[in-house]
């Protein structure tokens, strides 16, 4: 499959209580210099009902975190500039999209350190076969603790998936689909481990369960930074 070098359009269909339900999916291809594109998928009041799929490479780890953070930049500057124009067209969908931003951090333990993206993200790690394969499990568990710790605190959600295994690709079929037509992401499967595919719909994961990197305690580098320095000591950046 080709891959996608500039902005995609495609859309499905799907009945839903005996009602058709449209999907418009932008794909966004082309790496960082085209990443302007983003902006122009939120037309009118479009951001009311998107979600954001940002697909990072696993069998590329070195460039996984790096890339993951940029992309977390990029869509938060993206979104919060379409969403100060819905305040000033619909305010009462720009309220109802903070309230339900809020909502699922407000008993969490770790509210206070989290930033959500004020529209669902979910982070997917492709090529999890290839990642699996490869690398020993404590060097794994290293790239695992650095994604889970940006995603969570991002209020992401954070899945693998891999083509080419039923498991994963399974995964991220029910989490998209929970999300597109349900709304919501189910909290039943949530799976942590860095020996398997990774599963974490938003908010179930706590920094307290994520082991930190070398130097958190005292170093003046942020969590972030020492997560990113801790992957790019343990895997090549390409």
């Amino acid at each position: 499959m080709p891959e996608t070098t500039a902005l995609d359009y495609k859309f499905g269909t799907k009945l839903r209580d005996d009602k058709k339900v449209k999907l418009n999916v932008y794909e966004l291809g082309g790496g960082r210099v085209l990443s302007n594109l983003l902006q122009t998928v939120f037309v009118g009041n479009s951001i009311e009902h998107a979600m954001i799929v940002l697909v990072i490479d696993l069998a590329k780890p070195g460039n996984s975190v790096d890339n993951l953070i940029y992309w977390l930049d990029v869509i938060r500057k993206s979104t919060q500039t379409a969403l100060k124009e819905l305040s000033q067209t619909n305010p009462a969908a720009f309220d109802l999209i903070q309230q339900r931003a809020r909502a699922k951090w407000e008993s969490h333990e770790d509210a206070s350190k989290i930033k959500p993206q004020l529209i669902p993200v979910m982070v997917v790690g492709t090529k999890y076969d290839t990642f699996a394969n490869t690398y020993e499990s404590k060097v794994k568990r290293v790239l695992c603790d650095a994604l889970r710790y940006i995603a969570h605190t991002n209020g992401c959600d954070l899945i693998f998936s891999s083509v080419r295994e039923q498991q994963p690709a399974r995964v991220y079929m029910n989490m998209i689909g929970n999300h597109v037509f349900d709304g919501s992401t189910s909290t039943s499967s949530a799976d942590t481990n860095a020996n398997s595919c990774l599963n974490i719909p938003s908010s179930t994961d706590k920094v307290s369960k994520i082991n930190e990197p070398d130097g958190a305690g005292y170093s003046r580098a942020s969590l972030e930074e020492l997560y990113q320095q801790a992957v790019e000591n343990n895997f090549t950046k390409e």
